[in-house]
């Protein structure tokens, strides 16, 4: 049965909390599918976990990812480390 496209869909198992899929974490960044799938590929992205074509990435995971992109401005000193989430 196909799911009704007017009707919301019900809440996720708590299993799925913090976690973003591809083209939400794609439009919050601001970048396009394909570029996140090239990053994952070369290394240089956010990991993922990969559920049959659905790909998926923790929120924590992604945040941690930002922090490491962090560069300090010139002359700015680097910014402390964070402690990891729990």
């Amino acid at each position: 049965m196909k799911p009704d496209p007017t009707k919301p869909p019900a809440p996720l198992p708590k299993l799925f909390e913090g976690l973003v899929t591809r083209d939400d974490l794609a439009r919050h960044l601001g970048i396009s599918t394909d570029t996140l799938a090239r990053w994952e590929g070369r290394g240089t992205g956010p990991t993922s976990i990969k559920v049959g074509r659905r790909v998926l990435y923790r929120a924590a995971t992604v945040n941690a990812w930002l922090r490491g992109l962090e560069r300090p401005k010139p002359g700015q000193a680097k910014p402390a480390p964070r402690p990891a989430a729990k």
